[in-house]
């Protein structure tokens, strides 16, 4: 089990929820098992950070003003089927539970919190997506360390600014599908629309240090990873 929570000591947890109390104590004991803690207070607030953050796992509440949990998890899964979400709720009815799992949400834990069970739920959630489980190889050379957010060439690391990694991280996450300039415009600027030059250069920019040939563009649909072996 331990080896298990050192595990989510390299992830980072978007948690929503409105009640200050319990916000408060959920914060603590979450920044003992996470490298860092999100905390948003509806889902509004949820949605913007995570197109801003790109957290690796989320914790949500079901019932808030603005936007519920059951709402957030549905605009995130239009852009993502990867990210691990689990419900923070009072509701044990059936009829809730069975929602969040139409949803795609990959648990639940019931409150008043069980410290131990919450810890195995956020474990077994994370643990179900293969993309923080290992190392990503990019070519035999060219090696990307998803937890440590580490890009290597020939074992030398090579510097990424911060939205070179999201960057990054947005074309591991879409493996197998091309990213439009609005795609990268609406995860890396979610708060802003930039020019499409600026997108073009950040890319240009990502390309001349790992290497061109990995990140190719495909007429009419986009930009994607071209993983060699």
């Amino acid at each position: 089990m331990y080896e298990d929570i050192n595990f989510l000591k390299n992830l980072e947890i978007l948690f929503v929820e409105d009640d200050d109390e319990l916000s408060s104590t959920m914060i603590n004991s979450l920044s003992y098992l996470f490298k860092k803690v999100y905390h948003a207070k509806n889902g509004i607030e949820a949605f913007t950070i995570y197109l801003t953050m790109l957290p690796d796992i989320i914790l949500t509440d079901i019932k808030m003003d603005k936007m519920d949990g059951m709402e957030l998890i549905q605009e995130i899964r239009k852009k993502d089927v990867t990210i691990p979400i689990v419900f923070l709720t009072s509701y044990s009815q059936q009829k809730f539970l069975m929602e969040a799992v139409n949803n795609s949400a990959d648990g639940y834990i019931l409150k008043p919190v069980d410290l131990n069970s919450m810890i195995q739920t956020l474990i077994k959630a994370s643990s179900r997506n293969n993309f923080f489980t290992k190392n990503i190889s990019l070519s035999p050379s060219i090696q990307y360390d998803i937890l440590k957010k580490e890009l290597t060439i020939d074992g030398t690391i090579i510097e990424l600014s911060t939205k070179e990694h999201l960057l990054l991280k947005l074309f591991i996450r879409n493996i197998n599908k091309p990213l439009t300039k609005e795609d990268i415009n609406y995860y890396l600027y979610p708060l802003e629309s930039v020019t499409d030059s600026a997108i073009k250069n950040l890319i240009a920019r990502l390309r001349d240090k790992i290497d061109s040939n990995i990140i190719i563009y495909i007429k009419g649909a986009g930009w994607k990873l071209n993983l060699r072996k």
